[in-house]
């Protein structure tokens, strides 16, 4: 909380915008939804008006974990498409592994349907691809979630995990 007041204290809206949305992402990985989805809010409320499309997609992309944290996938994985799409405009590749990550998890809370598996598995196959392109340790919390714990070898193999 403290780097949210030090940012908002010096003026520079970037500022307390990545620190508001670092907050809410911290947050959301300990289940403290209803303070990351205040400070994602606070975060989306600064980009969308002064036009911050990577930090809004980062905002967008903490609700949506809150979302699927709150039991409702239908919405999860409504607002995670719009995410992978606003990182897809912006080329922002950390942020469209977050959201490929987000609507892969989300996918894989929906009804079983073998469509929809095979999408979850795809989306969690390319966030943990891009994830390990620039060597973020966030790669291996993607290949935690899969099935059979396989992601980076069947990653690597570019087949749907057995």
């Amino acid at each position: 909380m403290r780097a949210v007041e030090v940012a908002t204290a010096s003026k520079e809206q970037y500022f307390t915008m990545k620190a508001l949305v670092g907050l809410a992402r911290m947050e959301a990985s300990y289940d403290r939804d209803a303070q990351a989805a205040e400070h994602a809010g606070a975060a989306l409320a600064l980009a969308e008006r002064s036009g911050a499309g990577v930090i809004e997609g980062d905002a967008l992309t903490v609700l949506a974990t809150v979302e699927l944290h709150r039991g409702d996938t239908a919405a999860a994985v409504s607002r995670a498409e719009a995410v992978v799409a606003v990182h897809r405009r912006t080329d922002h590749h950390l942020g469209k592994a977050r959201a490929l990550k987000a609507l892969g998890l989300a996918l894989r809370e929906c009804p079983d349907d073998a469509l929809t598996g095979e999408r979850a598995e795809s989306c969690l196959r390319e966030a943990y691809e891009l994830f390990d392109s620039f060597g973020s340790y966030e790669g291996e919390t993607v290949s935690q979630r899969w099935s059979d714990g396989s992601g980076p070898a069947e990653a690597a193999n570019n087949t749907a995990p057995t």
